[in-house]
Formats: C-alpha cells, structure tokens, sequence
C-alpha cells in the first residue's frame, strides 16, 4: 500500500480500477480522507518524491531505489496518527 505523500496527510493511497466508473472512468489513485488523487502513476510517484526530499523521515513509507519507487512493505508504522507535515 501506497502512503499518502501529502503535506500533514498520515492516510494509505488506494488505486481505483477504471471498471469502476469512478470519476471519469480513468485509472486514479485516489486519498478520500484528504481529497487528493492523481491520474497517473507517474504523478503520485513525483509527489512522493518530493515529500521525501523536504521531509527525509517520510522515506520509511517508500523504497526508492535507482529510478524505481515502491511503496514500503510495512502496512503500518509507529506514530502514523503523530505525523509532523
């Protein structure tokens, strides 16, 4: 599972299958509880990384390794509900 990687967000990123219909029928990763969703992969990754380069600590959610990032497979980590940013 995908960590959130917004600013003051501490949710899980879900991905939405574009069978669903949901929006417009397109592939989404989608964060309910704080709103924010990307289209494409390639944009949450970019966000990820950026959340990274500002705030270091939020590397433990993600395994960035050369050019390739993953998500961490660790689903839950000590202080989630104390996130700082």
């Amino acid at each position: 599972m995908w960590k959130c990687p917004v600013t003051h967000c501490d949710g899980w990123v879900v991905h939405v299958n574009p069978d669903e219909k949901y929006m417009d029928g397109r592939l989404q990763w989608v964060y309910g509880e704080c709103g924010s969703f990307w289209r494409k992969k390639q944009n949450m990754i970019n966000e990820v990384l950026n959340i990274v380069g500002t705030f270091p600590y939020r590397s433990v959610y993600y395994e960035i390794k050369d050019k390739e990032v993953k998500p961490s497979e660790v689903t839950s980590f000590p202080g989630d509900s104390d996130i700082k940013t």
